[in-house]
């Protein structure tokens, strides 16, 4: 059943902040493909077991990206030097694979975009509309 104090509470209400990532739209598929994009032919040329989608799950969902891309090689029984956030994406660090992720999924962005949850648009649309100030985060 809702709360019916919720309009009282948004009426009260100065301001709304949105994180983008997951409330405003499903970047986790684009996250999920991104990695594919990474780690499908760095595991083929390396001749190991291939990325699939469970690896995702079991390797990455919900760690820091270096720490995704460490357990990742380890379940491969690869161990590659941990480098430096400044690593150049083509480098074979932890790092640069973790920055290339970043570009992979920039990439996804660009050539697929997203599309926000229709929920999500249309209470931001309404928060605008009524004259909320709004903001997101990344």
């Amino acid at each position: 059943m809702p709360d019916r104090r919720t309009p009282a509470r948004l009426a009260a209400t100065r301001a709304l902040l949105f994180d983008l990532d997951g409330v405003l739209t499903p970047t986790a598929d684009v996250h999920m493909r991104a990695w594919s994009r990474l780690f499908t032919p760095f595991l083929a040329d390396r001749g190991v077991a291939p990325y699939s989608e469970q690896d995702y799950f079991d390797h990455i969902d919900g760690k820091p990206r270096y720490d995704g891309v460490r357990s990742l090689l380890a379940s491969r029984g690869i161990d590659l030097p941990q480098g430096s956030p400044d690593d150049a994406p083509g480098s074979d660090t932890v790092c640069a694979l973790g920055n290339r992720k970043n570009a992979e999924f920039t990439a996804e962005l660009t050539e697929h975009g997203v599309e926000p949850y229709p929920g999500s648009l249309r209470f931001l649309v309404a928060a605008i509309a009524s004259g909320m100030p709004v903001a997101y985060t990344q």
